[in-house]
């Protein structure tokens, strides 16, 4: 099921960046995923997550920006900094590999 959702997510961050996409495109999308995951752990509610990047994005890129979304807030927010950084870490790595493998 996670590797499923992990392809997914690297389609929609495609999605997200445009056709021109490259490593760089990337690198720049597991900043956005990593952000998104801090604020899950921080405590910033689902809702203004969800109103604050999606009404970032063009009409065409909000699904996949709210799949993301809802990927980072699918993963139970830890009560420990080791165990939040951890989260951040593996999110944003995840969403990064996603994005390279397709691009390959």
């Amino acid at each position: 099921m996670r590797a499923i959702s992990v392809a997914l997510l690297g389609i929609g961050i495609i999605v997200l960046i445009g056709a021109s996409a490259n490593e760089q495109t990337c690198s720049r999308a597991a900043k956005v995923a990593e952000k998104l995951m801090v604020a899950r752990q921080s405590g910033v509610s689902l809702e203004d997550a969800m109103d604050a990047l999606v009404s970032s994005y063009p009409a065409s890129a909000q699904k996949h920006v709210r799949k993301l979304v809802m990927d980072a807030y699918s993963i139970p927010r830890f009560s420990s900094t080791e165990f939040q950084q951890r989260a951040v870490a593996e999110f944003r790595d995840d969403s990064h590999l996603a994005c390279l493998k397709v691009l390959q």
